[in-house]
């Protein structure tokens, strides 16, 4: 669809959603600036929560009559708008989430949450490593894995392997300590008052991911499984296949498919852009 196509009348609308703290005037006025360069207006502007950690802001774009708009035969997606609108508010910490404004937007069927950074406000392994005793060794690694010496298996493996021998009644203890991220059991609760489908998928194990899927009544769970031995201690390795994005995304299209949920019904949550 483009700029042009848009019938008389009211032109085409989508909904700009930013979340974060620090969010005001200023997040207003960014895209303001990048739906006018894109043929847009701001056709409203709703504070949906005003709390004093974090606000969050819907803004309404609506493209302009077609006598109106210079842009000519430009093609606009979700994609491009986010794309410009989140260069500039990203670095602020702040989330920008960008939808047409259909039916589809406001009821989703299925929710897809990560658990770390996401659900809670922990890293499974780091936690684990912090209990152990092996804190610094595996923060090496991460390092390692995010300038990019490592991916995402090869680190799991190696720091899976600074781990072996540690207790499962650690497990079950740090198990006691996590805290959840303000609002996820809201959202949860939220989400399934109005019928949606809840799960968690993460590349974290199994015995946190299915706690936490109890405890907020989620309807399903999917993460790594620990290998533990018959004296009840890590061996260092897991069990199956390993859950990383790849496995993450076709979870999500196997949810999909067996709820017989569109992509546009869908919601995904990630720490991670």
């Amino acid at each position: 669809k483009t700029v042009r196509d848009t019938v008389e009348g009211r032109g085409e609308r989508w909904v700009v959603t930013v979340l974060g703290r620090g969010v005001g005037g200023g997040c207003v006025e960014v895209v303001e600036r990048e739906g006018e360069k894109r043929g847009f207006d701001v056709a409203g502007v709703k504070v949906l929560s005003d709390r004093e950690v974090y606000r969050c802001v819907e803004l309404v774009l609506e493209t302009r009559r077609k006598e109106y708009v210079t842009l000519g035969s430009v093609a606009v997606d979700e994609n491009e708008i986010r794309g410009a609108v989140h260069g500039h508010l990203a670095p602020e910490g702040m989330d920008v989430v960008v939808q047409r404004e259909t039916a589809y937007r406001r009821y989703k069927r299925l929710a897809v949450f990560d658990l770390d950074s996401t659900l809670i406000q922990h890293e499974t392994i780091d936690e684990i490593a912090k209990f152990a005793g092996k804190e610094k060794e595996v923060a090496a690694i991460t390092v390692r894995a995010m300038n990019g010496e490592l991916d995402f298996r090869q680190a799991l493996a190696e720091r899976l392997a600074m781990l072996r021998g540690v207790e499962k009644s650690l497990l079950d203890e740090l198990v006691k300590h996590i805290s959840y991220t303000p609002g996820a059991r809201r959202i949860v609760r939220a989400l399934r008052t109005l019928g949606c489908k809840t799960a968690v998928c993460s590349g974290g194990f199994s015995f946190l991911t299915n706690h936490v899927a109890a405890d907020l009544y989620l309807d399903h769970a999917y993460s790594n499984e620990l290998e533990i031995d018959q004296d009840q201690r890590m061996t260092g390795k897991t069990l199956g296949p390993v859950v990383d994005a790849s496995k993450k995304l076709a979870v999500l299209r196997e949810l999909r498919d067996s709820l017989y949920v569109p992509a546009e019904l869908t919601l995904a949550v990630d720490q991670d852009q």
